[in-house]
């Protein structure tokens, strides 16, 4: 699900388009209501490029097209697209955040992005700051990766690819 933030407030008020729930979206700090019914947040969070799947870690994570001169934590590997040059090299960052209970809450946020971003087609805009669920398409420029959640495992959580 993502949310856009047009009128530039803290705090907005909505419902979950799968069931309903009531959820209070913060635009401070990613600091987001959730809930476990439709979008549960309690698999291993990755991101998926043309069958590759590139692992998210605990903490900040910061995507970002694969280069000798990038320093972003997840590297994806565009060389093989022509347009994988309209990723920047740090392009946005995602945050997976842990819950009580073994649930995982995972938010993309802008980084320094030169082209265009999406999140199922709405363009993050600023400090726009969106929660996660998984089949989410993730637009960076050109490129267009999918986050997942598949089956939790400690073990991989230790380090971003």
């Amino acid at each position: 699900m993502d949310v856009t933030n047009s009128k530039h407030e803290d705090v907005k008020h909505i419902k979950c388009p799968g069931c309903g729930v009531a959820l209070a979206v913060s635009f401070v700090d990613c600091e987001t209501e959730y809930h476990s019914k439709k979008c549960g947040k309690s698999g291993k969070p990755v991101l998926e490029y043309k069958g590759k799947e590139y692992s998210l870690a605990v903490g900040d994570n910061i995507v970002g097209r694969k280069a000798q001169s990038s320093s972003a934590t997840v590297q994806i590997d565009t060389s093989a697209d022509a347009a994988g040059r309209t990723m920047s090299r740090e392009h946005l960052k995602i945050r997976v955040m842990e819950q009580s209970g073994g649930i995982y809450k995972t938010a993309v946020s802008l980084c320094k992005a030169k082209n265009p971003t999406s999140v199922n087609g709405e363009v993050l805009k600023g400090e726009d700051c969106i929660v996660l669920c998984s089949g989410d398409r993730i637009k960076m420029g050109s490129v267009t990766v999918v986050f997942k959640e598949s089956t939790w495992n400690d073990d991989d959580m230790t380090e971003a690819i």
